[in-house]
């Protein structure tokens, strides 16, 4: 049985203006505090984030319908400004791309570094560590 891991990925401070990168909270894995923003109704915010999905989930999932539903418009027909307004959107979601490979990424690098890290100092721990990661990594 592996000890807890805490701070694996280092401390994550979620800042009142960071409420458009949900990710962070995940790692943090704190409660979110709704109410400095501007809601009429922040129980309700809370709810919503903490039982149904993260802001970044929501705007994953409208960007995935606007995606498929863009495939499908024709368009020659569309004016500038229209093609235009595709064109931002579609680099948009490829730069949330990006930034996900290279949160992942960088993610990647800290957990390698505590391994290591950790068979050099604390052996009984790394070895347990890597027969839970072997096993879970076995898995189909």
């Amino acid at each position: 049985m592996t000890q807890p891991i805490p701070s694996l990925f280092g401390p994550v401070t979620l800042q009142s203006g960071d409420v458009s990168q949900p990710w962070s909270w995940w790692y943090q894995c704190a409660p979110v505090t709704i109410n400095q923003m501007k809601t009429p109704s922040p129980q309700t915010e809370t709810r919503v984030v903490r039982d149904a999905a993260s802001y970044g989930r929501q705007l994953g999932r409208m960007q995935d319908v606007l995606t498929v539903l863009i495939s499908g418009l024709d368009r020659r027909t569309l004016d500038e400004a229209d093609r235009a307004a595709l064109g931002e959107y579609q680099t948009m979601i490829d730069e949330v791309a990006a930034a996900r490979t290279g949160l992942h990424a960088a993610n990647a690098a800290k957990l390698i570094a505590t391994l290591e890290h950790w068979k050099r100092t604390q052996p009984a721990l790394f070895h347990d560590l890597r027969d839970d990661l072997q096993a879970v990594l076995a898995e189909n």
